[in-house]
């Protein structure tokens, strides 16, 4: 089975001065990677989180060091794929900001639909809690399959989950891994970006057309 995370950075609203939305994804494809994956976290929860006395590895109570050593461990360990998608809220519909979990879901199914057409087994998508109601999730779920089922050409069963982040150590490494890349897009600060810069394999910019016009 292959195990796809998804964690956002940034807010769909239309507060310009953040223009760009992201949504990355963290994907495991064997067993043995999800074994070193959590491995890695568990030496990085006791060198960061136990002295800092947080519960949890997340970008916004993580100064620049500590998010660095986590993204350079990450990439030393190259046992997964990176995925993201970038939105340019400057060229989305207004309309949109008002329906924030169709937009959401809109977005992650188009993350997904990338992710998916590599593989031909089962996958099992992992997101926060926090980000999308439980009925909206329901939703998210019932698009994927439909796409999947009707246009994708994938047969194979989807699972989608909600976790709590602090249960959820791909979740949680994802969330360092999205904050790098909503820091490119918005303050061009592309230190921490670069360094998995080899681990990126899908990066969506949408919309497609628009994308970064100004």
């Amino acid at each position: 089975m292959i195990v796809i995370y998804l964690d956002e950075s940034g807010a769909l609203n239309n507060i310009k001065r953040q223009r760009y939305f992201v949504i990355g994804a963290l994907v495991i494809e064997t067993e043995k990677n999800w074994k070193k994956l959590k491995n890695l976290y568990r030496k990085l929860y006791v060198k960061h989180c136990l002295p800092n006395k947080i519960n949890e590895l997340h970008a916004s109570k993580l100064d620049l060091p500590i998010k660095q050593d986590i993204l350079q461990s990450l990439n030393n360990l190259a046992c997964f794929r990176l995925d993201y998608i970038v939105t340019d809220k400057v060229h989305l519909n207004p309309e949109l900001f008002k329906e924030k979990n169709i937009c959401y879901n809109y977005l992650v199914t188009q993350l997904v639909k990338k992710i998916v057409k590599n593989y031909q087994e089962p996958i099992k998508v992992i997101l926060d809690n926090h980000t999308i109601k439980v009925k909206s999730l329901n939703s998210l779920r019932d698009h994927i399959l439909i796409e999947a089922r009707t246009k994708w050409n994938f047969n194979y069963d989807i699972e989608v989950v909600l976790m709590d982040s602090k249960n959820s150590k791909g979740v949680q490494l994802v969330d360092v891994v999205a904050n790098a890349i909503f820091a490119k897009y918005n303050y061009n600060k592309i230190h921490l970006y670069n360094i998995n810069d080899t681990n990126y394999r899908h990066r969506i910019r949408f919309p497609y057309a628009k994308f970064g016009q100004i």
